[in-house]
C-alpha cells in the first residue's frame, strides 16, 4: 500500500452514494435552460469576453481596476474547475460503488459454494 492510498480517506458505500446524488444532481441543473442562460452562455461565455474587452479600455487600465479584471476572470476559471472536480469526483465514485458491489457479489456468491 502507498502513502496515497493510506492518507485517503475510506468511505461506506451509503456515504459514497450520498455524494453520488450531488453528481445527479448537477446533471439535472446542467440540463436546466436558465442554467444554461446563465451559467453556460452568460457566465462561462459571455463575461470573459466582455471582461477581456473592458480591460483593454483607457478607462480600466489602473492596476487596481486591471487586478479586480484579472481576479474576475480567475474566478470564473476557477468555478468551471471546480465544477468539472465535483463531475470527475461523482464518476470516479460510481466506478467505485459498481466495483464494491461487483466484489460484493463475487463473496456473497463464494461463499454460497
Amino acid at each position: 500500500m502507498s502513502i496515497e492510498q493510506a492518507q485517503q480517506p475510506t468511505i461506506t458505500i451509503e456515504e459514497a452514494r450520498k455524494e453520488l446524488e450531488k453528481l445527479t444532481a448537477f446533471r439535472r441543473l446542467e440540463q436546466n435552460p436558465d442554467w444554461q442562460t446563465i451559467i453556460e452562455q452568460g457566465y462561462f461565455k459571455d463575461e470573459p469576453i466582455r471582461l477581456v474587452m473592458i480591460k483593454s479600455l483607457p478607462k480600466f487600465a489602473s492596476e487596481k481596476i486591471q487586478t479586480s479584471i484579472l481576479a474576475q476572470i480567475d474566478a470564473i476559471g476557477n468555478f468551471r474547475q471546480f465544477l468539472s472536480l465535483k463531475v470527475q469526483q461523482g464518476e470516479q465514485l460510481e466506478k467505485d460503488i459498481k466495483d464494491s458491489e461487483d466484489a460484493q457479489l463475487e463473496l456473497d456468491n463464494g461463499t454460497e459454494e
